[in-house]
């Protein structure tokens, strides 16, 4: 029987707390998952998301900015595209959970902002992520 390897955890590589949200800062949502070169959202992200909209709802003067970023696997227009998807899926669950369309900006940013190199596995898991940004409020 072969030997299963399971990866070791993941540390975050940047601030994951929704509740440190302020202006002009960035929160990684490390609970959002889609499938590869996918921008279907999974159902295992709906916990986050839904903090997020409680968070909105319970600061009603937030404005944020959903950004979608990927690793450098791949051609960077497709890249450019699935990023910007997943961020604008984002933001469409927001909108249907309640929250307003004109408090929410989305943009994919591809691959033009890695947070560590694409050298290995790990640091390429890293670079795929989505992030909130507080605009204001």
């Amino acid at each position: 029987m072969a030997e299963v390897k399971v990866a070791a955890p993941v540390s975050p590589p940047v601030n994951t707390d929704l509740s440190t949200l302020t202006t002009g800062k960035t929160v990684t949502l490390n609970n959002v998952y889609f499938d590869q070169s996918s921008y279907l959202l999974r159902p295992e992200s709906y916990t986050q998301l839904n903090q997020l909209v409680a968070l909105l709802k319970s600061r009603p003067g937030l404005r944020i900015e959903i950004s979608g970023h990927t690793d450098n696997v791949g051609d960077p227009r497709l890249n450019l595209a699935l990023s910007e998807n997943r961020a604008r899926v984002i933001t469409s669950y927001l909108i249907t959970n309640g929250i307003s369309e004109n408090r929410l900006r989305f943009k994919g940013y591809g691959q033009t902002q890695p947070i560590t190199a694409n050298d290995t596995e790990e640091n390429k898991r890293k670079n795929r992520r989505v992030e909130v940004k507080l605009l204001d409020g």
